[in-house]
C-alpha cells in the first residue's frame, strides 16, 4: 500500500530532485499514518523511515530526469552527395558448394 502509493504519487507529481521526491513520499507515508491506516501494524517510526529512504532510492533509479541529447538530424543536414557509398560485393552462386560435404 505504502509502495504503490508513494510511486503514484511520484509518477504524477514528477518531482525535480531527491529532496522533492522524498518530500512526496514521506508525505504519502503520513498521510496513511494520520489516516489510521498503520494502527494495525508492527511499524515503529524507524521502520517508517527506512522505507522512505528505501522507496526514494528505488524511485529516484525508476523516475529520475533524462537527458536530452541535441538532435543530430536538425543540427547537421546531410546532403545526398555527402552520404558514402559502399561497394556491394557479389558472389556467383557456382562457386557456393550447394551441399558442403560432412563430416566423416
Amino acid at each position: 500500500m505504502l509502495a504503490d502509493g508513494s510511486e503514484a504519487r511520484v509518477r504524477a507529481e514528477r518531482p525535480p530532485d531527491e529532496n522533492a521526491l522524498r518530500k512526496v513520499i514521506k508525505s504519502v507515508i503520513e498521510q496513511r499514518l494520520s489516516s489510521g491506516q498503520l494502527d494495525e501494524t508492527d511499524l515503529t517510526l524507524r521502520d517508517l523511515d527506512q522505507l522512505i529512504d528505501s522507496f526514494t532510492t528505488t524511485l529516484r533509479g525508476i523516475y529520475h530526469p533524462r537527458l536530452e541529447y541535441p538532435d543530430e538530424k536538425k543540427e547537421m543536414p546531410i546532403r545526398a552527395e555527402e552520404v558514402p557509398t559502399v561497394p556491394i560485393i557479389a558472389r556467383k552462386s557456382s562457386n557456393i558448394p550447394a551441399n558442403p560435404p560432412a563430416d566423416s
